[in-house]
């Protein structure tokens, strides 16, 4: 069975890079504004923990935005191998199929 290691390294740097990418313009108003944006897809069996963690996390860090959607393991494996997200949530090992359809700055080396 596949290590989960290269998976969830992958997933933290993807984290650690979209909050240092700015997505938005400050605003003027007293509420910090928002300067980043996560976009977080995939299983449906872990939606509900994934929202958890992001408003945890936004709780701590009110100038970052994470979106939230399911769809399933394979539709977030899908839209992180199209880099349409940050965060592909999974219930389930990457496919070999899957894996190979990443983009190579994202394969285990």
């Amino acid at each position: 069975m596949p290590s989960a290691r290269p998976i969830t390294a992958m997933i933290l740097l993807i984290l650690l890079a979209a909050c240092a990418s700015p997505s938005a313009t400050p605003s003027t108003g007293t509420a910090p504004a928002v300067v980043s944006t996560i976009q977080n897809k995939g299983s449906d069996t872990m939606v509900n923990l994934a929202l958890a963690w992001a408003e945890q996390y936004q709780s701590q860090h009110p100038e970052v935005n994470i979106s939230v959607t399911g769809g399933g393991s394979g539709t977030g494996i899908a839209a992180l191998a199209n880099n349409t997200v940050d965060i592909a949530n999974a219930s389930r090992a990457i496919k070999p199929e899957e894996e190979e359809a990443m983009p190579p700055d994202q394969k285990d080396q």
